[in-house]
């Protein structure tokens, strides 16, 4: 194939790198260059003197970034690397610039914009038609606003058929969501990060762990699924989904949302409609509010975790934090009248100790403050709020404060526990220092992804439709971790609340 040609055949990830630090990546970590179809590098980090040493050794798809329009310098430097590369290779233009030159070449070239301003559909058309008319290969839009309206938009326009191929997504956090549609519904690439590297914009995935995280995305999905939350892009809870609806076939896709405004998630939309959330702080008030209790147990949560649609499209809730917990002890034969404590104040605590005092349970209740209405209503017939004293005498500890460990270390004294069970729930890393203090004495450490796992696996038959059993959610739960932890820094704490 020419490098007019290899690129019209090419569907995938392509890695952008924003640093020489992250050519450098590239060029020695073989696994990159496996799960992406190529790579984009910006025009600032190549230079005439260093000729073709930034050669890929392989027939990919290579991607000049220029942000300062097709200058003849650009050009110039684009061939350089052309001629020293097998494969496709294409100048990326963003931004006004002169093209009379360019359209006269053999460069393929991307016209793209960045929108830093909303846009109507109409005047995204008016880019594109312009892009149609320099004689662009492929026409990039990207909408800057955040939000599920920048993704729903950039959905729509681009299902649109057109002359020219199109390469649309939102940006902001929303954007991982969006880019990933984007792979999913056709496009013909999207545009990832490289591990250990937190990536040139926000909301980018790292393209070798996409697959894992988000399924192959072959196809458009029928259906959609997410986490949501204030910040989700660390969570677990798109790894494990997704390999569940990988095992059962169906076409569904579960993404990950990150937003302050949950609302736009419960609309019925053309472009984009989910079926079924989880939910994580600080939206699981939200939820509850929002959603008609599954059942009678569900009603005595004053927040819900898990929201799906029944069939006449009417939101339903439910809590798994709480069974999820009572399971773990229950599974460890803690004596029924055995004191456990809580330490914590919010939704998952007051989900954990509600599940408890139905199962029989007497917990008690450490919070930092007062709890307020909702919470304290909920908790009067289910646990007693106690002082820090109870911590040397409880059987069982559980941190739901989703502190205790780094920077936000818990103000009581942990070390002092000397029971049987401590159980991490809010955390962001396997050891933490929690359980480092709370097993000090000899208790068993339960870490959080424990109970990730039996949470997660509770809103399957909500979700998909199966029951999966806690072997088999354990054993999907690493894998999705692994994903996560493949990254180093702050990519590499997992979010293992949600």
């Amino acid at each position: 194939m020419t490098d007019r040609t290899l690129w019209q055949s090419a569907r995938g990830w392509i890695t952008s790198l924003s640093s020489r630090d992250d050519r450098e990546r590239w060029l020695n970590r073989p696994i990159e260059r496996q799960s992406a179809i190529g790579c984009e590098l910006r025009i600032d980090l190549l230079s005439p003197t260093e000729g073709n040493s930034i050669e890929i050794r392989d027939s990919r798809v290579q991607i000049i970034a220029c942000r300062q329009g097709a200058s003849s310098e650009a050009q110039s430097m684009y061939a350089d690397f052309a001629r020293g590369n097998r494969g496709a290779a294409l100048l990326d233009i963003d931004g006004e610039g002169p093209f009379a030159d360019i359209r006269a070449t053999e460069v393929s070239f991307i016209r793209s914009w960045h929108l830093d301003r909303p846009f109507e559909d109409q005047q995204v058309e008016e880019k594109i038609a312009v892009a149609t008319a320099e004689g662009a290969a492929l026409a990039k839009i990207v909408l800057c606003e955040d939000g599920m309206v920048a993704v729903r938009q950039a959905r729509r326009i681009f299902r649109i058929p057109r002359k020219i191929p199109l390469l649309i997504f939102s940006a902001g956090k929303s954007g991982t969501a969006s880019r990933i549609l984007a792979v999913a519904d056709g496009q013909r690439w999207g545009y990832g990060r490289i591990l250990k590297s937190p990536g040139s914009a926000e909301g980018q995935v790292a393209t070798a762990t996409a697959a894992g995280r988000y399924g192959t995305l072959e196809k458009s999905p029928e259906s959609l699924l997410a986490v949501v939350g204030k910040d989700v892009h660390r969570s677990l809870s798109p790894g494990f989904h997704n390999r569940v609806i990988g095992q059962t076939g169906a076409n569904r896709l579960f993404l990950d949302i990150s937003t302050a405004d949950p609302d736009s998630l419960l609309d019925s939309d053309p472009d984009v409609t989910f079926g079924a959330l989880a939910v994580t702080q600080p939206h699981k008030r939200w939820a509850r509010l929002n959603a008609r209790p599954a059942d009678e147990m569900a009603g005595v949560y004053p927040a819900f975790n898990t929201l799906w649609r029944d069939q006449s499209g009417d939101w339903i809730g439910t809590n798994t934090d709480g069974p999820a917990v009572a399971s773990i002890i229950e599974e460890r034969k803690i004596p029924a009248q055995a004191p456990i404590l809580i330490l914590g104040g919010g939704a998952t605590a007051t989900a954990i100790a509600i599940a408890l005092g139905r199962g029989g349970r007497r917990p008690s209740l450490l919070a930092r403050e007062p709890l307020e209405g909702a919470y304290r209503d909920a908790l009067a017939d289910s646990a007693d709020p106690v002082g820090e004293q109870a911590i040397a005498s409880a059987s069982v500890l559980i941190n739901a404060t989703g502190a205790g460990g780094g920077q936000n270390r818990l103000p009581w004294p942990v070390e002092r526990f000397r029971g049987e069970l401590a159980i991490e729930i809010a955390s962001g890393s396997e050891t933490t220092d929690f359980l480092r203090d709370a097993t000090s004495n000899g208790a068993t450490g339960i870490p959080a992804s424990v109970m990730f796992s039996e949470q997660a696996r509770r809103q399957c038959p909500y979700f998909h439709g199966i029951d999966v059993s806690s072997q088999l959610a354990a054993s999907i739960t690493a894998e999705a971790l692994a994903d996560l932890t493949a990254d180093e820094g702050e990519w590499a704490q997992p979010d293992l609340t949600h």
